[in-house]
């Protein structure tokens, strides 16, 4: 799971710098092995920390987290400082072509199809995906990777 996120760090950290947004991980490694789709896994980690990063103040910090889930799974978290998502659009985001309407506006490009294909990507991997107001502005998407791949 450590490689996969890191890989994930490694890989958009080019687009980090040019913004000085700084990735900092955090990574508890006494964590389950999990049995799942690495790439699919991949690709939802890749667009949760792409996000947090396209939409962090430039200067800002994106904080990814690894660490054991309650359920006995891998909890993996993607923390940002940016404008945040409102309620009303938290409820609608991981829906085809959505896209949050407060605070983004004409700030980013995109059609609102990588949190579908997230959400779509976790559900079949048994997986749970979440987001919520960060403390202090910003987004948090938690990610419930279980342990045991869908029978």
């Amino acid at each position: 799971m450590a490689d996969v996120l890191q890989s994930v760090i490694v890989a958009i950290g080019p687009v980090a710098k040019k913004r000085d947004v700084v990735i900092t991980r955090r990574f508890d490694m006494d964590v389950p092995l999990v049995v799942t789709d690495e790439a699919a896994l991949q690709k939802i980690v890749m667009n949760l920390v792409s996000n947090a990063v396209k939409f962090s103040p430039d200067d800002g910090e994106v904080v990814v987290v690894m660490e054991p889930a309650q359920d006995g799974g891998v909890g993996i978290a993607v923390l940002d400082r940016g404008p945040g998502i409102s309620e009303a659009d938290r409820c609608r985001i991981f829906e085809r072509f959505a896209q949050a309407t407060e605070g983004t506006k004409g700030s980013t490009g995109g059609v609102g199809l990588g949190l579908y294909v997230s959400a779509t990507l976790a559900e079949a991997l048994g997986a749970k995906l979440e987001v919520a107001a960060r403390e202090g502005g910003g987004s948090i998407f938690r990610l419930c990777v279980p342990s045991e791949p869908l029978g």
